[in-house]
């Protein structure tokens, strides 16, 4: 109940704040998403992911809602299988999240920045369809190539709390076009 009140609160505060806001952005990254999970016997291979945000910046700071896809592939060996045989697949999973990031004016064309975002993820492995929480933080630097046109690199963690306790390490390209 809590954690339905929290992300409510933050999709009001991100709407209802963007209408005063005198700078909007979309923003695209793509990237590798590098998956583990606290259960030993499964690996994952990394694999490609792709966000799509919307956002809005007040003074030093942003606030976006951001749709992410990830896609992996994992396996368990026969020696860690219930089954005794190899098992072998590939997952999918969908973010809808809010994120926060604070930008470091150096009055220069890069832009550090750091972020925590909170949302709702769905993981589809093709046996398995799993809903949970899950939280990340984020790392970047951003380049203006022009007054309205970003092109940045961000680190990011996310974690979940799956029922196989699922993280990931990601790397991406963005680009942020401001109106």
């Amino acid at each position: 109940m809590i954690k339905k009140i929290a992300v409510t609160s933050l999709i009001s505060l991100a709407l209802s704040t963007s209408l005063f806001s005198q700078e909007l952005y979309v923003k695209l990254g793509l990237g590798t998403s590098s998956v583990d999970s606290k259960i030993d016997a499964i690996n994952f291979t990394s694999e490609k992911m792709l966000t799509l945000a919307i956002g809005t910046k007040i003074q030093a700071f942003d606030i976006e809602v951001e749709y992410t896809y990830e896609r992996n592939k994992w396996n368990i060996s026969a020696a860690n299988s219930s089954t005794g045989a190899a098992l072998n697949g590939k997952g999918k999973n969908h973010n809808l999240m809010i994120n926060g990031f604070y930008n470091l004016d150096l009055d220069s064309d890069f832009t550090p920045y750091a972020g925590l975002g909170l949302g709702g993820a769905n993981y589809d492995d093709g046996s398995n369809d799993e809903s949970a929480f899950v939280y990340q933080a984020m790392l970047g630097v951003n380049y203006a190539l022009t007054k309205e046109f970003d092109l940045g690199l961000e680190y990011r963690y996310k974690d979940s709390n799956t029922n196989t306790d699922l993280s990931s390490n990601n790397i991406l390209f963005v680009t942020k076009y401001k109106f």
